[in-house]
């Protein structure tokens, strides 16, 4: 039940996510000066190669004001066509469009910058969260008319790579993509529907069974002679007392996966958001409290000139910093560069 919980909350954050990791590069003067001048080596090393590189995006397409491609990346193990990728994207493309060339601003806050489209689709025969969000100023100096903003494209695959890193990294055995929800006892699911409710697959699973694997472990004893019932309880009871130690560390581990960013180990966005309600819940009228929205300039310059490796090191480093100036403060990393502080 826990696993099915934290799979549950992964599906919903996911295509949030995807469309998060697009801002980073699409709200941006550069971006809207460099798409205008169809400027093809700018737009691979920055819209293209470079949200695989550091996201994991398996496709990017760079969409004009008609709709019609300037650019694309796909990615060399990706089997799917940009015919395939069309007929996938188009249909959000055509409504982000007439809600830009309306003014719809709905969504967007202090966290999220520009309104977009998303959903789950079948890209070819695979499935992907397909995202579209404009190409924007992040200054507000370039005037562009409304509806006539190039638009971009974001896929990453279900399938293959993506399950199986949030199988490792959330500790779920054998997880895989699957079409239909397995119809045995020993694979737990959850279901995978675009935004009519459709279903397209489900994400599957063993789930750990402490429980089982116990029963398994003492059912031998079972026949023992009554000499032996002593010996047998003792031992069944070590074990069972080893696994409930296993069960409670792997318990703490997964919450601390789920609330902890990998990379510094600060709070996620989620852990960071319930800790400041929790904080401001408890906290009295003369408290004084700030939030702190934190970025790096020029840390992309970073990651282009000297690698990504250097760039994590980087993040890692600034992480390490803010505790040591901030010992007492709630911190977390949201973003790429992106951290959030909250003084008391």
């Amino acid at each position: 039940t826990r696993q099915r919980d934290l799979a549950r909350l992964i599906v919903s954050k996911m295509q949030v996510s995807v469309a998060h990791d697009q801002e980073s590069a699409t709200v941006w003067d550069d971006a809207v000066r460099n798409t205008s001048a169809r400027d093809l080596g700018w737009l691979k090393s920055n819209l293209g190669d470079w949200m695989h590189t550091y996201f994991g995006h398996d496709a990017a397409i760079v969409l004009s004001a008609d709709l019609s491609p300037i650019y694309e990346f796909i990615a060399p193990s990706n089997s799917s066509s940009s015919d395939d990728m069309r007929v996938a994207y188009m249909p959000l493309a055509v409504a982000l469009q007439k809600r830009l060339a309306a003014s719809d601003t709905e969504g967007v806050t202090d966290r999220v910058l520009s309104i977009g489209e998303s959903d789950l689709a079948y890209v070819g025969r695979r499935p992907a969260i397909v995202s579209v969000k404009p190409i924007v100023s992040d200054t507000g100096d370039i005037e562009q008319q409304p509806g006539e903003q190039n638009l971009h494209v974001a896929v990453r695959f279900l399938d293959e790579s993506f399950v199986s890193e949030i199988g490792k990294e959330y500790q779920f055995a054998e997880m895989q993509f699957a079409e239909d929800a397995p119809t045995d006892a020993e694979h737990s699911f959850v279901p995978l529907t675009d935004r009519s409710g459709a279903a397209i697959g489900c994400f599957t699973w063993r789930p750990f069974r402490p429980g089982a694997s116990v029963m398994k472990a003492t059912l031998p004893a079972v026949g023992l002679a009554a000499f032996a019932i002593f010996l047998a309880a003792s031992v069944c009871g070590h074990a069972i007392w080893r696994r409930s130690a296993r069960l409670a560390s792997s318990r703490e581990e997964l919450q601390h996966l789920a609330s902890r960013d990998p990379l510094t180990g600060l709070s996620n966005r989620a852990h960071f958001n319930k800790g400041l309600t929790a904080r401001l819940g408890a906290a009295s009228q003369n408290q004084s409290h700030c939030v702190l929205f934190i970025d790096l300039d020029r840390f992309k310059a970073v990651n282009d000139t000297f690698g990504h490796a250097t760039g994590d090191k980087l993040i890692s480093l600034v992480a390490q910093r803010m505790n040591e100036i901030m010992p007492a403060a709630l911190i977390g990393r949201i973003g790429g560069d992106e951290f959030t502080v909250l003084l008391e």
